[in-house]
């Protein structure tokens, strides 16, 4: 005979009574824990183990009593403190990877093309389009230019190049500020597909 078969067991009902609930709650829990275990037509036994995660599992604030307890609720603790621990560690990497956004480079430049490929546009002037759209920037020239509410704010700086020929051209960068303006314009909505044709 092995340790098993000589071990105590507790119908449904003395369970219930021990704990002071009814047998509902005790049969609810039992399919809960461990589906399964209950044949219709036959007396449910339940042994020392399933007794002590019912009632480590239980509505009811308890203090543990044997070691078995003591045992079930360390083992409940670390699985707990395991899944905070992967949820803090998802939730400071999601942070740290905001932050890096947020700082991403701000003494760097960025040309129109660079912001349209971080943001699956299919051209730098898919992208000039929507901040046309948005009334955000103008054709003056052949050259866009920011409106006035936006041309202060430091989003844009001007490389000078002197070509070889003589002739000096001007490009306009994004800076990181302006970067970050134009990334927060696709965060809370999508860009319009009806946009003016660039010719």
């Amino acid at each position: 005979m092995n340790e098993l078969s000589k071990e105590k067991t507790m119908t449904i009902k003395e369970v219930a009574e021990i704990f002071g609930v009814s047998v509902e709650t005790i049969t609810a829990k039992i399919r809960e824990l461990f589906p399964g275990k209950m044949k219709p037509g036959k007396t449910t036994y339940l042994n020392e183990i399933e007794v002590t995660a019912i009632k480590l599992n239980s509505v009811k604030k308890y203090e543990p009593e044997t070691d078995l307890e003591m045992l079930l609720l360390q083992k409940k603790l670390d699985i707990w403190k395991d899944e905070k621990i992967k949820l803090l560690t998802k939730q400071k990497e999601v942070a740290e990877n905001q932050v890096k956004l947020l700082v991403h480079d701000f003494n760097k430049v960025y040309t129109t093309t660079e912001i349209s490929k971080e943001l699956n546009l299919k051209s730098a002037q898919e992208l000039n389009n929507i901040l046309y759209s948005k009334k955000i920037q103008y054709k003056q020239n052949g050259t866009w230019v920011l409106y006035s509410d936006y041309s202060d704010q430091g989003y844009t700086s001007i490389k000078e190049t002197v070509l070889d020929s003589g002739k000096i051209v001007y490009d306009r960068l994004w800076t990181g500020i302006g970067r970050q303006f134009i990334l927060n314009l696709f965060v809370s909505e999508q860009p319009s597909i009806n946009f003016v044709i660039d010719k």
